[in-house]
């Protein structure tokens, strides 16, 4: 996805965004990060064809967005609460893999769909009478019934379970896998360092800095705690250092010494090996710290 010379105005003398130049590349996890108000949300929503630019670009692959968000092949799962709907979350689930025409032969439907972001007792539920966490898997649901090329996440955690946060996480990383363009808004960086590739730091109405996931890693190496540090771990990392929790049975801590492995790469090779992931971050600089630094710095 490309942005080119985009500027947006709330009324005359509203909130004002500009976006010179931004760029969300396919196969990669691009997060949004800044404070309240500082336009993140309000460029999902040009994104999304819900407010019109004043000026600019927005396209994907060259052609308009708009054209791919017709196709289907945008989803975009905003941060606000579910319609009120007398529909069942089953046919929601089914309305939206229809719109994406989703082949038979793909191997998807709408129950394991339903059964991924644990949605089965919930499929004949009106969506309008589920919970705050219920309707938020109900949308993710919905939002990744089909394949996407881009997928835009505002705040996709909100309301979640901790289970939920990790089928999330599991989904972004095979959404990332399969080449798409993911697109994530959120205040929680300690999740964000889990799977991001690159950080694009928003300020009053702009684009202050971008950053990438290596540049994060620079000055320490990485931190985890993980319920287990198997052999294949060890030889994968043998420098690593390790560290028992009292009080916590098989759970470890471990330092990584800096090497060319991003911290996404490290979570998802964990994964990989059935190693449980409670906490991981940068033992250097951290995303708290340049979020820190771009407040103070206004």
């Amino acid at each position: 996805m490309a942005i080119e010379d985009l500027t947006f105005r709330y009324g005359r003398t509203g909130f004002r965004l500009e976006v010179d130049a931004l760029t969300f590349p396919r196969g990669q996890v691009s997060a949004l990060i800044g404070p309240n108000g500082a336009g993140k949300t309000t460029l999902f929503h040009l994104v999304a064809d819900l407010l019109v630019p004043d000026r600019g670009r927005i396209t994907f692959d060259g052609a308009p967005v708009g054209t791919w968000l017709a196709r289907g092949r945008l989803a975009l799962c905003l941060d606000s609460f579910p319609p009120e709907s007398r529909l069942k979350v089953g046919t929601w689930i089914d309305l939206a893999m229809r719109a994406r025409s989703l082949p038979r032969s793909s191997g998807q439907s709408a129950s394991r769909l339903a059964e991924r972001f644990a949605m089965i007792s919930l499929r004949d539920q009106p969506l309008g009478q589920l919970s705050r966490g219920q309707g938020r898997r109900a949308v993710l649901a919905m939002m990744l019934a089909g394949t996407c090329d881009c997928v835009l996440l505002d705040e996709p955690a909100a309301w979640l379970d901790p289970e939920a946060v990790v089928t999330l996480r599991s989904s972004i990383e095979e959404l990332r896998a399969g080449g798409a363009a993911v697109v994530i808004s959120s205040h929680l960086l300690g999740e964000l360092e889990k799977i991001a590739d690159r950080y694009v730091f928003f300020g009053q109405g702009a684009v202050r800095r971008i950053v990438d996931a290596s540049e994060l890693r620079c000055g320490g190496g990485l931190r985890l705690v993980v319920s287990s540090w198997p052999a294949e771990a060890a030889r994968r990392w043998p420098d690593a250092e390790i560290g028992r929790i009292p009080g916590s049975g098989e759970w470890v801590k471990v330092l990584l010494a800096e090497d060319d492995t991003t911290l996404p790469q490290v979570v998802q090779h964990l994964a990989g090996l059935g190693v449980d992931v409670h906490e991981a971050g940068l033992a250097g600089t951290s995303l708290e710290q340049l979020f820190d630094e771009l407040v103070s710095n206004g």
